[in-house]
């Protein structure tokens, strides 16, 4: 597999480059990135890093307004709505080998 490298600008989606995050924003997800990877611990546990992936994710985009949980053998789902019955957002049947160029061991959620 021949892979190719591309900056973030080459490999958004156009729509997105219009978009202007506001500063507070821009703040919060900082802030919510400095504590996270602070967090990181390498004898610590897959569990244990995906709960700080969730705390992350509510901090940073989800919370109150998506509830994120697990749902049946699922580790991590975001619904779309604030609780548990709501349907689960994207597309989860759609899982892509993780390759980067360390290379691949793991899987990716990809939503469309």
């Amino acid at each position: 597999m021949n892979l190719k490298q591309l900056k973030p600008r080459k490999s958004l989606n156009k729509a997105y480059l219009k978009l202007k995050p506001n500063r507070e924003e821009v703040n919060s997800f900082k802030e919510n990135l400095i504590q996270l990877l602070d967090r990181i611990n390498d004898t610590e546990s897959e569990e244990y890093h995906k709960n700080l992936i969730t705390y992350f994710l509510r901090q940073t985009y989800y919370d109150p307004n998506h509830y994120i949980n697990t749902k049946e053998r699922t580790d991590l789902v975001i619904h779309n709505g604030a609780n548990r019955a709501s349907s689960v957002g994207g597309n989860h049947r759609n899982l892509l080998p993780l390759v980067s160029e360390r290379g691949g061991d793991g899987l990716a959620f990809v939503t469309q």
